[in-house]
């Protein structure tokens, strides 16, 4: 009942907004909005913030899952990574860690994480540095919409990101130029394990991931493309949607 009220209110609202070139286009071609109704509103990253040197670390690699875990996409990204992904990466690659961060933990599940053999970090207010840590970013969300947040800052901090395509497409960035993509455990873990294995092509990952962010989502220059989307909105109002 309360999707059919959504759908009901996105077909009857004579202008759309949405956060993400993904949900646009779902909307366009599943509800059958006109395209003339719907704009895609940027949402914009403070650049100077989320620019974390890669640092190094005598460890073993990191790959880093982060989000709030209150939310259940994020819970089932979690249930997914601890149960299919992780085991097959230990498999490929013993000697790495996976450390989960974010806020939303219960004490149930920071003991399943432990008893994975993976690490807590729970709520870490420093997030840029909390991805220059991170030899890898995993997004391994299996539903969900809207803004992928932790996709921009991760790609601002210019981390090798990996994902799936819930996760890290439809907001811009293409696979093998931006990110990489994989949609099974196996085949996140075989993504994952190729940026372990390559240095290079992780820094080209993380410098073509960072230039994508700086053209489309620095927040010094998108309130610009906000104001525009505003205005084309009024416009339409004034002619179309009448």
């Amino acid at each position: 009942m309360e999707k059919q009220r959504e759908v009901k209110a996105l077909k009857e609202a004579k202008a759309l907004w949405f956060l993400t070139e993904g949900d646009q286009d779902l909307a366009r071609r599943d509800l059958e909005i006109p395209a003339e109704r719907t704009q895609v509103m940027p949402y914009g990253l403070s650049l100077d913030r989320f620019h974390a040197p890669r640092q190094t670390s005598e460890g073993p690699p990191r790959v880093l899952l982060f989000g709030s875990f209150a939310a259940d996409f994020n819970q089932d990204a979690l249930d997914f990574t601890l149960e299919e992904v992780w085991p097959r990466l230990k498999q490929l690659k013993p000697n790495v860690d996976l450390t989960i961060a974010g806020g939303g933990m219960t004490s149930a599940i920071e003991e399943r994480i432990r008893k994975a053999g993976a690490t807590v970090r729970g709520m870490v207010k420093d997030v840029p540095s909390l991805l220059g840590e991170a030899t890898v970013v995993l997004i391994p969300l299996r539903y969900g919409g809207g803004l992928r947040i932790r996709l921009l800052e991760a790609l601002a901090c210019e981390c090798a990101v990996v994902g799936t395509g819930v996760g890290v497409l439809g907001m811009g960035p293409e696979a093998e130029r931006h990110v990489l993509v994989g949609e099974t455990a196996q085949e996140l873990a075989g993504q994952v394990a190729r940026l372990l294995e390559d240095p290079e092509l992780r820094r080209e990952l993380g410098k073509q991931g960072r230039d994508w962010v700086l053209a489309n989502r620095d927040l010094a220059t998108v309130s610009e493309k906000q104001t525009e989307v505003v205005r084309k909105t009024l416009d339409h109002g004034r002619g179309s949607y009448k």
